[in-house]
């Protein structure tokens, strides 16, 4: 496992999506930390459903620090848990999508603040992963309602800021139902010996010219040539330090 810092900025690689269709989440089992490969996201773990080839090239990475704090707008009032800052970089030549929130029409959970992220197991043992990314259909499923995540649009070179908050203690926070959603996170097998975290950011190819809104700024579970960038690990803060 790497080396992590605490409270301190750590960089993650840029991934790089090129040709592809998106089939799968873009998080492999065998993915390592801070990187996302074209193979990540054309696995067979079908996450988004595309009907023609995409031709994209994504490239952005994430940056991020990790604190004490307690809960913001959106959670129960004076809770307390882990503020995460991070940064989303456009290192691309084409504008991205870069996700907002978790997709909270997902989750069984009362939480819809735009900082909640879905709890799962990290790339590493000891990591937890920390994501903001709307999950897919299986295969042949013809939902009743499209699932999206807010999304804001990057334009190459340039960066979008958000956080993502984790109540303490830790628990697995992920959709359940999944005749209709196509969830490939794990769970968290044991909280806790989680030692970082790692913060991961669903991106999407820009929208499209002349598209309107609301569907500009989202990102739909059917979206083709997505991918998740994650950043490097995160030393996980301990209440009272």
């Amino acid at each position: 496992m790497k080396p992590v810092q605490s409270l301190a900025v750590v960089s993650a690689v840029a991934i790089f999506l090129a040709g592809c269709t998106q089939q799968g989440d873009g998080m492999q089992d065998e993915q390592q930390p801070g990187t996302s490969t074209s193979e990540d996201v054309t696995a067979g773990d079908d996450t988004e459903q595309s009907t023609a080839p995409v031709e994209a090239d994504l490239r952005a990475s994430v940056t991020g620090s990790a604190e004490i704090a307690t809960a913001p707008e959106g959670f129960t009032s004076g809770i307390e848990g882990v503020l995460v800052s991070y940064t989303v970089t456009n290192e691309g030549p084409e504008p991205i999508k870069v996700a907002q929130d978790r997709a909270a029409s997902q989750a069984r959970s009362a939480t819809q603040a735009p900082a909640a992220a879905w709890v799962s197991a990290g790339s590493e043992e000891g990591v937890v992963r920390l994501s903001k990314q709307v999950f897919g259909i299986p295969e042949g499923v013809l939902p009743a309602a499209l699932h999206r995540a807010s999304s804001t649009t990057v334009e190459p070179g340039g960066a979008a800021e958000d956080t993502a908050f984790v109540l303490l203690p830790l628990r697995t926070d992920l959709p359940s139902g999944s005749e209709t959603i196509t969830v490939t996170e794990d769970p968290l097998s044991d909280p806790g010996s989680v030692t970082a975290l790692e913060i991961c950011v669903q991106i999407a190819p820009g929208p499209t010219p002349g598209q309107e809104e609301p569907f500009a700024s989202t990102i739909a579970a059917d979206a083709p040539g997505t991918a998740l960038v994650c950043s490097d690990p995160i030393e996980l803060p301990e209440p009272g330090r």
